[in-house]
């Protein structure tokens, strides 16, 4: 047969390459283009946060608080500036397209992970003020810490808020939408129990407040913010195992400041919480009464 020619191949190729990326420009409208930023923007700045928090808190034990531009206050406020990139360019979007009056509620969300953003950002001012105030913070829990991990949560709730808006409103599933919302209150889970985060160090000093804290309430508050994410991840996501892979993500991300401030060569390095199996155990259990009830329903 008579073979096609160069240049009608060439021009037959190039419209294919045209259609591809036409394709996957319509892929990034608003209701589909924070598919993948989400996944890639939240994941960093978990890391980072997490990371960075964890890394601080050992300083803090083998060295001292040094000035607010220490390393790790720079790897925790970068996972900051990630998550605004993020909603900036989401806002940017939802106004071109007019999302306040088409897509109210999902506006709304955007703002919401805006204003969580404002909280922390407006940490960074207030923990310094304070420092210079009251002098060295030997705890976590001082208003400026506690208002930064709280933005961190609420901004993860946002986005997890989003993703199921975009799950309800849209006819095609994705299977990163499914594991976005268990994957995200796995991180919300750290950024909780991040509160206490003193505890999980066996270099925490003999003089340091947290020695007087009664033991049990290091265990009793986390397992009660795990049952309740657990339960969150359930009326959330479609997922069948959501509280399960809620879990996964809560100890993979978990396990990054113990790699981390191993490999760096710090002298205080967090322990894995001791009650890591209760916690598996409690996300089987919440996946398998919720299944059995939905059955019945």
């Amino acid at each position: 047969g008579a073979q096609p020619r160069r240049g009608h191949f060439s021009k037959n190729r190039l419209k294919t390459v045209i259609e591809g990326l036409r394709r996957y420009l319509h892929f990034l409208h608003p209701r589909h283009w924070y598919i993948e930023l989400l996944f890639l923007s939240g994941v960093i700045a978990a890391i980072l946060g997490t990371v960075g928090a964890y890394w601080d808190i050992g300083r803090h034990f083998d060295i001292g608080r040094d000035t607010f531009w220490a390393p790790p206050h720079l790897m925790i406020y970068g996972s900051i500036v990630v998550m605004t990139i993020f909603f900036g360019l989401n806002l940017m979007l939802a106004i071109t397209h007019d999302l306040p009056h088409k897509q109210h509620a999902l506006f709304i969300f955007i703002l919401f992970g805006l204003a969580a953003l404002g909280l922390q950002y407006l940490s960074a001012p207030l923990d310094e003020l304070w420092h210079r105030s009251y002098g060295i913070d030997v705890q976590i829990f001082s208003p400026p810490h506690l208002l930064l991990i709280a933005g961190s949560i609420l901004g993860g709730l946002a986005v997890a808020m989003i993703v199921k808006y975009h799950t309800l409103h849209e006819r095609k599933k994705f299977l990163l939408e499914k594991l976005l919302i268990p994957t995200f209150l796995g991180f919300a889970l750290v950024g909780m129990i991040l509160i206490l985060a003193e505890g999980e160090f066996p270099t925490l000093p003999p003089w340091h407040p947290v020695q007087n804290r009664p033991e049990w309430v290091y265990p009793f508050f986390s397992i009660t913010a795990a049952s309740i994410v657990f339960v969150i991840s359930k009326f959330l996501s479609n997922l069948q195992h959501s509280a399960l892979f809620t879990f996964i993500t809560y100890t993979g991300l978990r396990m990054l400041p113990v790699e981390f401030n191993s490999i760096i060569g710090m002298q205080s390095v967090p322990i894995l919480p001791p009650f890591l199996m209760f916690f598996l155990i409690l996300s089987i259990l919440t996946d398998t009464i919720f299944t059995k009830l939905r059955t019945e329903g």
